[in-house]
Order: C-alpha cells, then sequence, then structure tokens
C-alpha cells in the first residue's frame, strides 16, 4: 500500500475556462478554487492538488504528471504542468491548507495556510475538475 498512488477526481468540474480564454464579463477574475487540509502527510506520505482537464485522469497517475494537469507537490514543493516542472514553492504537510484556484484566462494560483503563493499561466481551457493526488500508507486530507 506504501507505494500505491491514488488519484481522486471531481465527478463535475468546478468551472469552464473558455476556449478563447477571454475572461467572462461579470469582471470577477477568478472561475473556481478550492482548500484541501492535510491531516496527515509529507516526505514519506506524498500529496499533489490541482486540476485536471477531465474527469477520466487515471486512478494511479499523480496528479500533474499527464497532459491537461497541473499539481503543487507537497513532499518537494514542486509544481508540475503537463509533466514538466514549471515551478518550485515550499513543501507542505500535516496540518496545512492548500488551496486550489484558477482564473477565467486559465491562469492557477496556490495558497499554503490562506497565504497566495504563486500564478502559473497554465492557459488551462474547458472543463476544470478539481484533482487530489495520495501516496503513502498514512498520507490523508
Amino acid at each position: 500500500m506504501d507505494g500505491e498512488i491514488s488519484s481522486i477526481v471531481s465527478s463535475n468540474p468546478l468551472c469552464t475556462i473558455n476556449p478563447s480564454g477571454m475572461p467572462n464579463d461579470d469582471g470577477d477574475k477568478t472561475c473556481g478554487y478550492f482548500e484541501v487540509e492535510v491531516k496527515l502527510g509529507g516526505f514519506y506520505d506524498q500529496i499533489a492538488i490541482g486540476f485536471a482537464t477531465s474527469p477520466l485522469y487515471p486512478r494511479e497517475e499523480f496528479a500533474g504528471y499527464l497532459e491537461g494537469s497541473i499539481a503543487y507537490h507537497g513532499d518537494d514543493g514542486k509544481i508540475f504542468l503537463n509533466g514538466k516542472i514549471i515551478g518550485n514553492l515550499c513543501n507542505f504537510g500535516s496540518h496545512d491548507v492548500i488551496g486550489c484556484g484558477i482564473t477565467n484566462e486559465g491562469s492557477v494560483f496556490f495558497t499554503h495556510n490562506g497565504m497566495l503563493i504563486n500564478l502559473y499561466h497554465a492557459e488551462m481551457r474547458g472543463a476544470i475538475y478539481p484533482v487530489v493526488s495520495l501516496r503513502g500508507k498514512y498520507a490523508s486530507v
């Protein structure tokens, strides 16, 4: 069980990004946002939090490793977009609250215990699904 990955994806989209990437006319720049409280996790019990463009993201793949996904990985603080590292933030683990949001332009931002920590121009489009990945026998959110 320690090495197994389990990715959980929402069956309903959090929001939908206009294919052209143009913002909606309502003036609100944030399309969607969610938070996860880490109960137990860290270097050995890995957790990743982010978005995917399909509700069929493979359960056995870590968020951010495949095309159409982005995620913040708690064990090393890396941000993965479509399988490539695009940034480094601080690690996160037990008792942290991690937020993940997306703008109407398809940019993704993360929060750590309520503080905005970065914005990435991910250019995500279409339906956006929250995804959380866990690896380790004690990892829990």
